[in-house]
């Protein structure tokens, strides 16, 4: 009998994907609908490079 060892999918980087903001989103309400919670936010922020929690309609976001 062979067993093979394959890693877990959980220890996989996940690529971000994208998210196009609408009118009305915030940082927190973004990371609310897609996690959940608010846990996200500050990822959101690091990985678009946001400093002031301005998004603009139309943007394209990347989220974890």
């Amino acid at each position: 009998l062979e067993q093979t060892t394959e890693a877990p999918e959980s220890t996989a980087v996940s690529e971000p994907t994208k998210y196009t903001v609408q009118a009305g989103d915030t940082l927190i309400s973004i990371s609310k609908a897609r996690y959940g919670d608010i846990s996200k936010v500050q990822e959101i922020r690091e990985l678009n490079n946001i400093e002031d929690d301005k998004i603009v309609v139309g943007k394209t976001l990347l989220l974890p």
